[in-house]
């Protein structure tokens, strides 16, 4: 997981295959996620494959949960090359 503190916005793109992008909304953390409390670090105490097999559902929840209250609903989005 990402944070930008020094808002630097780099970009990123793929040559090759897909990513997976999943945004939260600021001030919403991902299950599993603790940034630090002024948001500079982010402590994640498992994998990132470790995070989906253990809060993906958590994820799917908050994201159905997001259409009552669309200001903290995450989105995501695949990217590919081009």
């Amino acid at each position: 997981f990402h944070i930008d503190p020094n808002a630097t916005h780099a970009w990123n793109a793929p040559i090759r295959g897909r990513k997976r992008w999943i945004f939260y909304p600021p001030g919403v953390n991902p299950p599993g996620v603790h940034p630090s409390p002024n948001g500079d670090d982010v402590a994640m105490p498992v994998s990132i494959g470790e995070w989906f097999l253990t809060y993906w559902d958590e994820h799917v929840r908050r994201r159905r949960k997001g259409e009552k209250d669309p200001d903290r609903k995450p989105l995501e989005c695949t990217v590919r090359p081009g």
